[in-house]
């Protein structure tokens, strides 16, 4: 799971913006919302348009990017325009078998760019790569690469090989990651990290839907109408029409296009990166995190949004929610469990005194 990361020189981000999954001392959702190694199960971001909430996610979006996909990324369009060193700083904190794994990317401006990557296992280095050379430090498939692609890492390059497979750590970590999903809930899109999607077909996902909707006394029910080899999707409510999913609305249609990503991850572990969350009914998104919360054991939800409705709705905790701030010197964050609210504390109405900050400059 992910214990924390830090992003510097990284889009809007000019300096040091760090994420902290580590659990703090409060007691309240303890149960649900914090995993059995002490790291929480997920953080909101909360903030006004514009203040840097999704470069954040993209910190980790970049990561899965690199790792699990064929796109040949382009570092330019990931540098903070205000930072004179032009240089990237990424650092990733996981703790995978109780083993604690620390991956540094580094991106220095320049034709070619200068890419450093450094892997280390509780502090031990195991992999390291300078510009286009590298070494995987191992007694048993030990590696060495002298023409490493500007756009590729050697991470990735590793993992493509199966290098990883004898230890169980790094394949744990990497399994685990590829699970993860990133879903823009404005633009409606999802991208995959999985080699094989077949399981997230939503033919295969009606049987898991309908579950879903029933557990939470949801009165909607998806049947699957086979005309001729040619398959359909209906949805019934409560009046016990089943009108076809096409004439459904946009959220509607969307919703049942995101459940089978969301259950994958609860049931398979990995990162849930939801961006522009507020789109979403405030009761409907309540119920999305605490359903999350409460039956995922290693998967991790990451929300982004500029509703505040979620700060007092009982699901989340202080050291799980982050004001995001722009004042001009780039974005940074602020952990509302820094200003030390008591458990039962109004979130809501402390984001509106401006305690945390992350508030629209009107």
């Amino acid at each position: 799971m992910l214990l924390s990361y830090s992003m510097k020189g990284f889009r809007s981000i000019q300096n040091e913006c760090k994420i902290e999954l580590k659990s703090t001392n409060y007691k309240i959702l303890s149960k649900p919302n914090v995993s059995n190694t002490g790291i929480l199960k997920g953080f909101l971001l909360v903030g006004p348009g514009g203040c840097g909430k999704s470069n954040i996610q993209y910190g980790l979006k970049l990561l899965l990017d690199l790792l699990f996909t064929d796109t040949k990324v382009d570092y330019r369009n990931y540098f903070c325009l205000s930072d004179k060193d032009k240089t990237i700083s990424l650092h990733y904190h996981f703790l995978v078998r109780s083993c604690r794994i620390h991956y540094h990317i580094e991106v220095e401006y320049g034709k070619p760019m200068h890419v450093n990557e450094r892997l280390y296992i509780n502090d031990e280095l195991w992999c390291e790569r300078t510009d286009n050379t590298g070494r995987y430090i191992s007694e048993v498939n030990p590696v060495r690469a002298l023409h490493i692609d500007e756009n590729e890492l050697f991470v990735r390059e590793l993992y493509k090989r199966n290098v990883f497979i004898p230890n169980k750590v790094l394949s744990e970590w990497m399994n685990e990651l590829s699970n993860s999903m990133y879903v823009n809930v404005q633009e409606q899109k999802i991208q995959s990290y999985m080699k094989d999607t077949a399981s997230l077909d939503l033919e295969k996902s009606v049987p898991e839907i309908n579950r879903f909707f029933a557990t939470n006394n949801i009165p909607y029910v998806v049947s699957i109408k086979n005309d001729l080899g040619r398959v359909s999707y209906r949805l019934s409510k409560n009046d016990g029409l089943a009108l076809p999913l096409t004439m459904e609305s946009n959220s509607i249609r969307f919703l049942i296009k995101v459940l089978p990503v969301y259950l994958h991850v609860i049931e398979k572990g990995g990162l849930l990166i939801l961006d522009e969350f507020h789109l979403f009914h405030p009761l409907f998104a309540k119920l999305l995190i605490s359903y999350f919360e409460s039956n995922s054991k290693a998967g991790q939800i990451i929300i982004s949004t500029t509703s505040t409705a979620l700060l007092n709705a009982g699901v989340l905790r202080a050291d799980q929610l982050y004001a995001v701030n722009d004042l001009g010197e780039g974005t940074f964050v602020l952990r509302f469990s820094e200003k030390q609210p008591r458990e039962l504390q109004n979130m809501e109405k402390m984001y509106y005194n401006n305690i945390f900050g992350g508030l629209p400059q009107l």
